[in-house]
């Protein structure tokens, strides 16, 4: 389980905060002060605790915009997880002893599930960078490309024909039980295509081949025994050849990613 996601890319533990302080601000707004006390002190008091309350509520409510930065701020099911949420908190705390066992059960349930959503969410959103191709130049329908292996700081130079370059990269694709339990992709990345798409054309032309001399990844002979062999191994949702065409453009960076539950990635580095 990687925490981090949880606390850096989805919202759901501040606004579940958030909803907490703002249950225990509602609790403390209804509670009613007992007769045996000093009448104004308690209300002082009160009107104290409910501020804090409500101000550390709009602080946790504040970082689930700011921190994880959902693509909708009025995302209708944020604003319905608050809203239950701060019911189920003010009910926990102003009918403590008749809500405290089933307390424990909602909360224990709530507490799994969400584990699972977030696993889920970070096994399938998940992906590792296996390469950057820099653009130096392109000149004379030619591109000059600087290649960087992750693991391997020396980079190589390569000049190809063509105005798009594609990664040639084998992907060992597992079923979507063992992606769920943190299994990622393996891949064997064997080498660069480059392609001539002219104005007015759809289909590009393919231009030139660079294999590497040694790829990158998993050895050929597994690549190869799982790929004629996958229907006989149950963990295997398929082993196939990527081949993903991106337009090159003068002095941009790119990342060739492998995503947790197959496919590749050739995104533009910002």
């Amino acid at each position: 389980m990687d925490f981090s996601f949880i606390l850096t890319q989805t919202p759901v533990l501040w606004i579940i905060v958030s909803a907490l302080f703002s249950g225990a601000a509602l609790n403390r707004v209804t509670r009613r002060i007992k007769r045996n006390t000093d009448a104004e002190k308690a209300k002082n008091t009160k009107r104290v605790l409910v501020c804090i309350w409500l101000s550390c509520s709009i602080l946790f409510g504040l970082l689930a915009l700011i921190v994880p930065g959902p693509k909708k701020i009025l995302d209708l099911r944020l604003l319905s997880l608050f809203i239950g949420c701060t019911l189920f908190f003010f009910l926990f705390f102003r009918f403590k002893k008749a809500f405290m066992l089933p307390s424990v059960f909602l909360i224990s349930a709530f507490i799994v599930v969400t584990l699972l959503f977030l696993q889920a969410v970070t096994a399938f959103t998940g992906e590792t960078k296996i390469a950057q191709i820099d653009v130096l130049s392109i000149r004379n329908e030619k591109m000059t490309l600087d290649l960087t292996l992750s693991g391997n700081p020396q980079s190589q130079i390569i000049e190809m024909e063509g105005n798009y370059f594609a990664p040639n990269v084998h992907v060992i694709i597992f079923n979507d039980l063992l992606v769920f339990f943190g299994a990622k992709t393996w891949y064997r990345f064997v080498g660069l295509s480059s392609y001539d798409l002219a104005k007015g054309q759809t289909i590009a032309v393919q231009k030139n081949i660079v294999e590497f001399p040694f790829a990158n990844g998993i050895s050929k002979a597994i690549f190869e025994f799982v790929e004629n062999n996958e229907k006989y191994i149950p963990i295997i949702k398929t082993a196939q050849t990527e081949v993903i065409q991106k337009k090159a453009s003068e002095l941009k960076s790119y990342s060739i990613q492998i995503e947790n539950d197959g496919g590749v990635e050739v995104a533009e580095i910002k």
